[in-house]
């Protein structure tokens, strides 16, 4: 049960498995590596785009574009961090060379925390499924 009256006070945690257009801009929650993969090749073929249209169009547009883009891509990654269960700082390790290529290559192709931890539910599990509790496995405080 989400909310025992016996267990007091109870704090849902943030609902990774719900798809909206504001969460792509939230450093909050978690993402898979699917998520991960979509994002960066979005990335890429935005920027082939914009490369074009940007300098023909307004080189102001192009910086701005790229500004939003690149707040997309670091707060994917944040959440990808939190779904390794790793804090947001670990993007700043991402200046260092070696580190970086160890952590692309875990941001990648590592399966992420299969429980809720502290930046909310696994993304590849429903949330029902891992916030409620069938009467037979609630236990009393």
């Amino acid at each position: 049960k989400a909310n025992d009256a016996e267990c007091g006070y109870y704090e849902f945690p943030i609902n990774n498995s719900r798809k909206s257009f504001k969460r792509l801009f939230s450093f909050k929650g978690r993402i898979g590596r699917a998520e991960i993969w979509l994002t960066y090749l979005g990335y890429f073929l935005i920027l082939i785009i914009l490369d074009g249209v940007a300098e023909m169009v307004n080189p102001v547009l192009g910086i701005v574009s790229i500004v939003l883009l690149l707040w997309i891509v670091y707060a994917q990654l944040v959440k990808r961090f939190h779904d390794l269960d790793r804090p947001w700082t670990d993007v700043l390790f991402l200046f260092i060379p070696i580190y970086n290529l160890w952590i692309f290559w875990k941001i990648f192709f590592f399966k992420g925390i299969d429980e809720v931890n502290k930046y909310g539910t696994s993304p590849s599990k429903s949330f029902e499924s891992q916030v409620y509790k069938s009467d037979d496995e609630c236990i009393k405080c």
